[in-house]
């Protein structure tokens, strides 16, 4: 039987699926972003904003809104020594994880791309 967590792994959507679900790009203009990021394996999102068909904010909005999660820009805030230093560097670089701020004693991370 699978877990909730594994339902919604299977449910969850494609990059390019939520791009043209929010009607922010067509099929037409996502695939050569798609080829190129296959190509040069890159994350799509990063291809979709240095080819300059996206802003990086609309990406980070459409896929935080999508996957339920905060977006936030690193450049914005002013980050805690002591906050990074809670997930050693080593683990941080494995899982590609940068803490920057602590909400109710948990530390939150961002995904880096």
């Amino acid at each position: 039987m699978a877990t909730s967590s594994t339902k919604r792994a299977a449910n969850r959507k494609s990059i390019s699926d939520i791009f043209i679900g929010s009607k922010l790009l067509t099929d037409t203009q996502l695939q050569p972003a798609i080829d190129d990021a296959t190509r040069s394996d890159k994350p799509l999102q990063q291809v979709v904003v240095d080819k300059k068909l996206l802003e990086k904010n609309t990406v980070l909005k459409a896929l935080s809104e999508e996957w339920r999660i905060k977006a936030v820009n690193l450049a914005d805030m002013e980050v805690d020594l002591d906050v990074v230093k809670v997930i050693p560097e080593a683990t941080a670089r494995r899982h590609k994880a940068a803490p920057f701020a602590k909400e109710e004693n948990l530390p939150s991370t961002h995904q880096l791309t």
